[in-house]
């Protein structure tokens, strides 16, 4: 037999892409050859493992569509189906009525007008808060002036 066909089937077997008579090719191979390389040697064991369970047969009898709870399962699949159903409709429609504008002090607030005038109000303390904080920057650029001219004075 030759041993490098062998080692290109069995990499060949692990990577899914061999055909049913390359398979039956490897088990003979595995089980009835008395001079494996030692390269392969592992492999032997896995090959009769597979020969063994193939020749495995089950004798219990299959019992299909004999649910003892088949109408449970059915009526507890049609009440899913309608609660979801429900569920979708009802979301939807409260959904589509309330639009959130703005949230004041945690409150959602649902009026577009309301929301406006939140929005101007605060925008306008903020300006406020940011021109009492700009009057201090005036004395500091006086400060600095005064600075330049005494270096200027010093050299």
């Amino acid at each position: 037999m030759d041993y490098q066909k062998i080692k290109k089937l069995t990499d060949k077997y692990f990577e899914g892409n061999t055909s049913l008579q390359e398979e039956q090719e490897l088990t003979r191979f595995f089980n009835e050859a008395k001079n494996i390389p030692p390269e392969l040697i592992y492999l032997k064991s896995f090959f009769q493992f597979i020969k063994t369970e193939q020749s495995k047969t089950f004798n219990k009898p299959v019992l299909l569509n004999q649910s003892k709870h088949k109408l449970l399962y059915r009526l507890s699949g049609i009440a899913a189906v309608i609660l979801i159903a429900a569920f979708i409709i009802f979301s939807k429609s409260k959904s589509e009525n309330k639009i959130i504008y703005a949230y004041v002090n945690g409150k959602p607030i649902y009026e577009k007008r309301k929301a406006e005038k939140y929005s101007k109000l605060a925008l306008y303390r903020i300006s406020e808060n940011l021109n009492t904080g700009t009057e201090n920057l005036n004395y500091l650029n006086k400060l600095n002036k005064i600075e330049q001219l005494i270096k200027k004075g010093e050299k």
